[in-house]
Parts: C-alpha cells; sequence; structure tokens
C-alpha cells in the first residue's frame, strides 16, 4: 500500500458551499469588489484553489490565476508576478498561447515581450510597464488568486501594493480573491486582546475598503482525511481503515493539511501491520489501537508535546481521575514511543519494531483476558470514584484483591495495579490487598518482562511528583526491574576496545545499557564505539548513527549529568579522530557528530 502522489480533495458540504459563493462572486457583474478565504496556516486552502475551484471554473471557461503575495514590497512586484505567472500558465487560451510563444522565442524580458505583442497586433509603446500588460491580459473571464497575503515583506508598501489590487478590482473589473490566515480564530483573539504582533494593522483596512466578503475556510478533519486516504482499500478484514482514520482525525481535531500529509506514510504503514490483522486478537481491540496509534500520530505531526513536562503536570497527592485528558495523551504517547522515534531526525525503526510496539500498546490498553479487563473496569471507576459512595467503591476494590491473590495479571497491566493500589490508598480504603502483595505480585510480572517494566517506570511517576507512596513503590519495583533485566543481559557488563564486537552488537548494548543506567551506558569505551564506527560498512555505520541521533538518556541520567556529558564528548572527540576516506562514510561521519552534538546541547549546563 505505497503513497499515493497526490492527494485529491473530498468536498464536504461546507467546502462546497464555499465554492457556490466563489461562483456566485465571479458571475456577480453589476459590482467591483474583491473577496477573501481566511482559514488557519496549513489547513488546505491552497489544494482547495487549486484543485476544486480551478477545476471547477475551468468547466466553464474562466482560468485561474494564482500568484503568491510571499515576500511581496510594492505593486511593481506585483505586476511583474502576475505576468511571470501567466508565462508559465498551461491553459489552452489563445492568447496565454501567444505570451508563452514569446516566451519559447526568448523574448522573456519586458521590451522583446512588447515588441512581440506589438507585431501580433497588440499596440504597446517602448515605456508600456509589468503594469500595462498585467491590466491588458487580465480579462474578465479570470480569477487572480492573490494567496499568502499574510507574508508579504515586512516593510511592504502596502498603500501601493494594496492600491495596485484595488485598481485592478476597480479601474479594470478584475474578480480578486484573496488567500490568507490574516482572520484565523487565534489571529482574531490576538486582536481583542490588543496583541498586535501577528495582525497587521493594514489588513483590516482591507477588509472594509477592499474586501466586502471574507469566506471562512474550514475543512473538516474527517473530510480532509478522506482526501489524503482516499486510495486505501475501504474494508481489509473486517477492518475499515478510511473511517477508522476519519474518527481518529476528528479525536485529534486536525485540520491541518500538512500535518495530515506528513502522518500519510506511517498511517499507511499502520494499515498493514501483521498485528491489525490477527484475528486470533478480538476485532474491536484491534480498531481500538488502530484508532489510537492514528490519533497519536497525528498529535505528533500537528506539533503537540510529545513528552510531559514539569510545568504541564499537576503536582498533587490525590488520586488519578484528578489528572486531565492531556496528561493521559501523554501516557499513551510514552507507551507507545515507536511513534515518536519514527519522527527523529534519522528514522531507524523497522516495520517489525513497529508492529511489536503497536501489539504491545493493545495489550495493555485492549487487554483481552479476563484479568486484563477486569483491571481496565476497575482503574476506570477508580478514577471516577468522586461520582460513588464508599458502597458502590469496596465491592470493585475486594475484585482488585481477589485478581492480585490469583496471580494472574500480564506485564502490560504492570501500570495500572500499581496506580489502582496507590489510588486506593490515597482515598483512604483499607480493605484491599497490602503493599507487599501489590509488591510481590509486580515483581511476578517483572520477571516476565523486566524491559517493558523498565519502560513502565519511565513516566509512571511522573504524574504524581509529590506522591510518596508512589514513589516508595515505584523505587523497589524499579530497582528490582533493573537487577533482573542486567541479569539477564547477555552482552559482557565490561567493555573495553580488545574484545570481538560487531557494529549490530555494539549498537544493542548501547540501546540495552540505556535503559538501565548511566553507569552501564558509560562503560561502553568512546574508543570502541569510534573503532567499529570507522571499520564498518555503510548499513552499519547508519545504526551506530541511528542510536545517537535518537538517543534517549538512562533513567538515572540526572543523578549524573556530568559523567554522561563527559561520556558523549569522549565519544565525539573520538569520533572525529577517525580517518575515514569515502565520500559518503565521512557524510556518514558528520551526521554522527552532529547527533552526539546535538544531545549534548540538551543536556543542562
Amino acid at each position: 500500500m505505497g503513497k499515493k502522489d497526490t492527494v485529491h480533495i473530498q468536498l464536504d458540504a461546507t467546502l462546497r458551499s464555499l465554492l457556490e459563493k466563489i461562483d456566485e462572486y465571479v458571475e456577480d457583474e453589476s459590482h467591483r469588489y474583491a473577496i477573501a478565504i481566511e482559514g488557519a496556516w496549513g489547513s488546505g486552502k491552497t489544494m482547495f484553489l487549486e484543485q476544486a475551484v480551478r477545476e471547477h471554473l475551468e468547466q466553464r471557461k474562466i482560468d485561474l490565476i494564482r500568484v503568491s503575495m510571499f515576500g511581496l514590497t510594492n505593486a511593481d512586484q506585483l505586476y511583474e508576478r502576475i505576468v511571470l505567472t501567466i508565462l508559465h500558465a498551461t491553459t489552452e487560451n489563445t492568447r496565454w498561447r501567444a505570451i508563452k510563444s514569446a516566451k519559447r522565442m526568448g523574448m522573456s524580458t519586458l521590451p522583446s515581450l512588447v515588441s512581440y505583442l506589438d507585431s501580433k497586433g497588440w499596440k504597446f509603446d517602448g515605456s508600456t510597464s509589468m503594469q500595462a500588460i498585467a491590466e491588458f491580459v487580465l480579462s474578465k473571464k479570470k480569477l487572480l488568486v492573490l494567496d499568502d497575503v499574510e507574508r508579504r515583506a515586512e516593510q511592504s508598501d502596502e498603500q501601493s501594493l494594496f492600491g495596485a489590487v484595488n485598481n485592478l478590482v476597480e479601474e479594470y473589473g478584475v474578480k480578486v480573491c484573496l488567500v490568507s490566515n490574516s482572520f484565523s480564530k487565534e489571529n482574531k483573539q490576538n486582536q481583542e486582546t490588543g496583541n498586535t504582533e501577528t495582525v497587521r494593522q493594514f489588513d483590516k483596512d482591507i477588509q472594509e475598503k477592499l474586501v466586502w466578503k471574507i469566506l471562512a475556510f474550514q475543512q473538516s478533519p474527517s473530510s480532509l482525511a478522506r482526501s489524503v486516504f482516499a486510495d486505501i482499500a475501504e474494508s481489509v478484514d473486517e477492518i475499515d481503515c478510511v473511517s477508522i482514520i476519519c474518527d481518529a482525525a476528528e479525536q485529534a481535531k486536525c485540520t491541518n493539511a500538512r500535518a495530515m500529509i506528513r502522518a500519510d506514510a506511517l498511517i499507511r504503514q499502520f494499515c498493514t501491520l501483521q498485528t491489525l490483522h490477527d484475528k486470533s486478537i478480538p476485532l474491536q481491540n484491534r480498531k481500538n489501537a488502530f484508532r489510537d496509534a492514528i490519533q497519536l500520530t497525528l498529535l505528533v505531526c500537528m506539533g503537540k508535546p510529545m513528552e510531559a513536562d514539569d510545568e504541564s503536570i499537576e503536582k498533587t497527592t490525590i488520586p488519578s481521575f484528578i489528572v486531565s485528558l492531556d496528561d493521559k495523551i501523554r501516557e499513551k504517547r510514552a507507551n507507545f514511543h515507536e511513534i515518536v522515534d519514527y519522527y527523529k531526525s534519522i528514522n531507524t525503526l523497522s516495520r517489525v519494531d513497529l508492529d511489536n510496539g503497536f501489539r504491545q500498546y493493545l495489550y495493555k490498553y485492549y487487554p483481552d483476558d479476563e484479568a486484563g479487563i477486569a483491571i481496565k473496569k476497575i482503574g476506570r471507576l477508580i478514577e471516577s470514584a468522586a461520582e460513588y459512595d464508599d458502597e458502590d467503591i469496596i465491592p470493585y476494590i475486594q475484585e482488585f484483591q481477589q485478581i492480585i491473590f490469583c496471580k494472574k495479571t500480564k506485564i502490560a497491566q504492570l501500570s495500572d495495579i500499581i496506580s489502582i493500589y496507590i489510588n486506593i490508598v490515597s482515598v483512604g480504603f483499607d480493605c484491599g490487598p497490602s503493599e507487599e502483595d501489590v509488591v510481590v505480585e509486580c515483581k511476578r510480572m517483572i520477571d516476565d518482562n523486566p524491559e517493558e517494566a523498565l519502560n513502565d517506570f519511565r513516566h509512571l511517576d511522573l504524574f504524581f511528583k509529590d506522591n510518596k507512596a508512589l514513589k516508595k513503590i515505584v523505587t523497589k519495583l524499579r530497582a528490582y526491574a533493573e537487577k533482573v533485566f542486567y541479569d539477564g543481559l547477555d552482552l559482557p557488563i565490561k567493555s573495553g576496545d580488545d574484545f570481538n564486537m560487531s557494529a549490530d552488537e555494539l549498537v544493542q548494548r548501547l540501546s540495552l545499557s540505556s535503559k538501565r543506567s548511566v553507569k552501564l551506558l558509560t562503560d561502553t569505551q568512546p574508543a570502541l564505539i569510534a573503532k567499529l564506527f570507522a571499520s564498518s560498512k555503510a548499513k552499519e555505520q547508519m545504526s551506530i548513527v541511528g542510536f545517537f541521533r535518537s538517543f534517549t538518556p538512562p533513567p538515572d541520567w540526572n543523578e549524573d549529568e556530568g559523567l554522561l556529558r563527559r561520556w558523549l564528548e569522549s565519544v565525539r572527540s573520538k569520533v572525529q579522530c577517525t580517518e575515514i576516506t569515502s565520500k559518503m562514510g565521512q557524510l556518514r561521519k558528520r551526521w554522527l557528530v552532529d547527533g552526539i552534538t546535538s544531545e549534548i546541547s540538551d543536556l543542562p549546563e
């Protein structure tokens, strides 16, 4: 399922209505005025104009001329850009063909162009300006679209620039449509609060004197998603991928076409994952996890915060039903880090890694075993505990205790079990399992998969930084998980440059040790890293580059920031001293050095 070459916009009711209003404007011969299309940056305005509007107008023998005002300073530049746009037009209109012929004959300079047009019966004198040519060729059967109005030059001559637009409209009856985000919702709010940094004052004058009608461009998330993913099969193995993508787009509130196109390649990979079509997993669970994956991908591509931060997290000792929806989204992203990894500067994420991440996420949030389903049910009730009386809550606490005693939980429920226990204790109930009971059960789960347990511990305590009970349990269980993980490492604990190791083994060691501690990571000698990089082939070098370009510090990195910084600086220095003669090898070396430098700069001084 490859990425298609062109996105074809799908018209919803709102866009069809907008097209009808543009029709009404073009047909209005009684009044001379301009219109404006306003919409948020990246919302797909240009795609709408180039596809839907241009095609619609061409059927009526009306040409659309779209000119970007990016960087324009004055009227002369505007007229010049209009003429140059016409020269590059592809319409079959006879008059335009003549102008294009002049260009092909080497008459792209103004004097030769005027001379050529004169030979065709279009009388101009030698002083004819770009303005005169633009006014001449912009007949009534054209719609001049001035795009990127808000991106004109910062020090533009507004009177000159928009005076020219007004002249085309009033004197020559040219149909003009200004396209901008200047009156988008965010900027209107800035106007109301007196913040004029993003709203240019002359825009208000244009609206009052030149623009009679402002048409809002607001494509719905689902409509935009159908435009981008229209070529995906409607239903595969009972999964209607397009409908689910549209639902996810609505949940993410994604109306940014650029963000959705950026998400396109990863979303198409999700559609073909083996786990998504694994019929041994309940269908609804797969659909739910797929919807979450698309929503998280869109949020990342929209530039939403990818990790929780101190300012966004409410430091509180009360239960998790107070934690905001945004924090829950951050938690989900932390549990599906492959999505964030995919968009790192150098992407080394394989389809296998993506499928494994999707499977783990699915099992964590949409379990199909009896204990997992019960844990999710109890967790949801505890989150909304404020809505219930004690007698409603106690039976669920007792059910939770029974699940702990039965020892049937899986590693995917580790963080849920700890959170439920902490919430129960925080409210003041003492009828559930003891702390020791919970710790014993958690250790049993950790024994099965210490690496996933460590991933959970990376973010579990972020939302309860002041909760001493949680900190105590997490500290104890993290230490246990680190020991189990450390004992299970197949790679040598001590390292130097005297034992045989491949580049792939090096990356595996670095990846595993970075998930445990700074001490274990920095035990890998910088000289060894440099030596293996210099002696490896292209693919192995890229594996090393990929590790450092998507590097995540160990969980205890802030306990000895100086050690991690010194190690990274030493690795960079050793790599810089390596001798690599091939051009591509030198390029990969620069990438590696740049990646390490970037990681060093992210560390506090």
